[in-house]
């Protein structure tokens, strides 16, 4: 059993702000949290739907479809919470109508940390209200957050270039942030 969610191969990101939707940047990145291990297995509900357009043509008897507008389906996140001693930087960042962006890099071992010319899905949105789930007896105390999207890409390319060890980790500065060089 794996301890990370999603069998290792992803890991999402809360970043506070990105520039261009298409090319977030390992800067932006970095000032973001890392929420992966915060999430439950089934804690990345953000699924899109695309709307039919119908596509009648008299006389025939087929009625036809085309694709039309897109929406997300109730997008969520829900998270596990920590003791009351524990600091919690995912569900402290859920702040209600708070604006935030969300970052989820897949098909990648989740050692292997963001690199410039990787395909992610960048998200923007606003906070609903956060639910925690009831109590039950010997589990996890859990909480839900929905997520308002305004904005998305899903095939956005991240920008500049990190110094990566030989196994993928990140060379990092001394107060724990990414060391990042000029293309």
């Amino acid at each position: 059993m794996s301890s990370y969610p999603f069998e290792e191969f992803t890991r999402v990101v809360l970043v506070p702000s990105i520039a261009n939707l298409a090319a977030p940047t390992l800067d932006e990145i970095d000032a973001g949290i890392d929420i992966t291990c915060d999430l439950t297995k089934d804690g990345l509900a953000v699924g899109r739907t695309t709307e039919g357009i119908e596509r009648a043509r008299w006389p025939s008897l087929l009625i036809g479809e085309d694709p039309g507008r897109y929406s997300f389906d109730q997008p969520t996140l829900k998270g596990k919470r920590r003791t009351q001693d524990d600091v919690e930087p995912f569900y402290d960042a859920c702040i209600y109508r708070g604006s935030s962006f969300l970052v989820v890099r897949r098909g990648l071992p989740y050692e292997h940390y963001f690199d410039g010319g990787q395909v992610v899905e960048a998200v923007s949105f606003r906070f609903g209200h956060r639910t925690t789930a009831p109590s039950a007896a010997n589990t996890t105390v859990t909480f839900t957050v929905r997520l308002f999207v305004n904005a998305d890409n899903d095939a956005a390319v991240l920008t500049g270039h990190s110094l990566l060890t030989e196994d993928g980790l990140p060379l990092l500065t001394e107060d724990g942030h990414l060391l990042l060089v000029e293309p």
